[in-house]
């Protein structure tokens, strides 16, 4: 007798792109399709979809979903998509946009449709181009969003990791310029140092020091921009006594010196 194999789960498929690094948000935007309205256009990227009000029927090449609160869509790119608003009621929705070339098209519900809109508009409300705090609080709220797109598919394990990172994150923002240690966020935690660096490569496909640097430099790219900072001040801002030590550092990850910057 033939067996017949089950399909692959392709939210299960998306999780494991996610696990592996290959999913990077390139932006979010919010859009409005008026009521009895049509619009067609070719897809450039992979795109996760979320309803928030009225209702529409979302064809990709002839293949339909319908678009409602409560659920996500998942789009691909090189599609004709045909979006139809139903009804008399005025069609919102939230894209999140990232590059993947895996053909994948499906709809699934949302656990938490509340809690994921309201992380939704705290994003778009962000201007990620302001400054270095309006980016890493975008960078926190998209990692929220992907907890809440995979609470169904291991939920306990997606959403501890989550809430371990947040407050990794958080700690790193507000202690930057101390003399971190591996062991110094593995302790805010109550975790091992093994298992952060796990957490770290997992969401953020980067080591903990790594993330640490990056951010230093950031900070310190802004405070150089400002014109308020000589290059030793702003190294001593972010915790290098070291002025000539911070220059090379800086000019490994940016690839140019720090006094570039300078106005």
């Amino acid at each position: 007798m033939n067996q017949i194999s089950a399909l692959p789960n392709p939210l299960e498929i998306l999780f494991q792109e996610y696990n592996q690094g290959r999913i990077e948000s390139v932006g979010f935007r919010s859009f409005t399709l008026h009521a009895g309205e049509s619009n067609s256009y070719r897809t450039l990227k992979s795109a996760l979809i979320v309803p928030v009000s009225g209702r529409a029927i979302f064809s990709f090449e002839h293949e339909p979903f319908i678009a409602k609160r409560g659920l996500f869509l998942h789009g691909c790119p090189d599609k004709t998509l045909t979006i139809s608003a139903l009804g008399e009621q005025d069609f919102h929705y939230i894209n999140m946009y990232y590059e993947n070339d895996r053909p994948l098209l499906f709809s699934h519900k949302l656990k938490n449709p509340e809690q994921t809109f309201s992380i939704l508009e705290q994003i778009l409300k962000l201007h990620p181009d302001a400054d270095i705090r309006s980016q890493y609080q975008q960078e926190k709220l998209t990692e929220e969003f992907f907890a809440q797109i995979f609470a169904d598919f291991q939920p306990e394990e997606t959403y501890n990791e989550s809430q371990i990172m947040n407050i990794l994150l958080d700690f790193i923002a507000e202690h930057y310029a101390e003399p971190l240690t591996l062991d110094a966020l593995a302790e805010q935690v109550n975790e091992k140092a093994g298992h952060v660096s796990y957490l770290f490569y997992k969401y953020k496909n980067i080591r903990p020091i790594d993330y640490l640097i990056n951010y230093r430099v950031r900070i310190a790219t802004e405070l150089l921009r400002s014109g308020d900072y000589t290059v030793t001040q702003a190294a001593h801002e972010v915790g290098y006594r070291d002025a000539c030590y911070f220059s090379r550092i800086y000019k490994k990850r940016m690839g140019f010196p720090p006094t570039r910057i300078l106005p």
